[in-house]
């Protein structure tokens, strides 16, 4: 029960934060929206590019092309309507918990977004995953978490949180 609670806490909390993202930062307009067409595309129809050097927090975490593709399915459920930075925060949160030396978080991409503590999913919308229709602003905010060298969140953020 216990942890149950502190799994809807974690809930409320990121939420809250991405609320607070949403309102207080805006979208970059030069990324613009996704349209119909681009909705649909997965990781595979993307073009290929050639990758660029990763950011220095994430460059030992091995991530696949379809490591890239569970996370934008994720953004897709958790934070389609937020701010790309409330996007981006998604994915880094993914990545600090991947990265992290704390016992109670698996060291892959997918083990992480598939984790589940009892019966409750560490993030609920993973049983649905297959169904995320992710276009190309969710899968920027992927590819920008993982390139960019600035962060949204702190690299100890596991969770969203409003206090330090």
């Amino acid at each position: 029960m216990k942890r149950f609670q502190e799994v809807a806490i974690a809930a409320v909390i990121i939420i809250m934060i991405i609320t607070i993202l949403s309102s207080g930062i805006s979208a970059n307009p030069e990324r613009g929206t996704p349209t119909p067409d681009t909705v649909t595309r997965s990781a595979a129809e993307m073009p290929a590019e050639p990758e660029p050097e990763r950011n220095t927090r994430y460059a030992d975490i091995d991530i696949s092309e379809n490591d890239i593709d569970t996370l934008a399915r994720l953004v897709w459920y958790e934070a389609r309507g937020e701010s790309f930075e409330g996007q981006r925060a998604v994915v880094e949160v993914v990545l600090n918990r991947v990265k992290s030396e704390a016992r109670y978080f698996p060291d892959t991409v997918q083990e992480v977004v598939y984790q589940k503590t009892g019966r409750y999913w560490q993030f609920p919308p993973a049983p649905y995953l297959q169904k995320a229709k992710p276009g190309e602003e969710q899968f920027n905010a992927v590819r920008e978490a993982i390139y960019n060298e600035e962060y949204i969140v702190t690299e100890e953020t596991v969770f969203f949180a409003t206090k330090p």
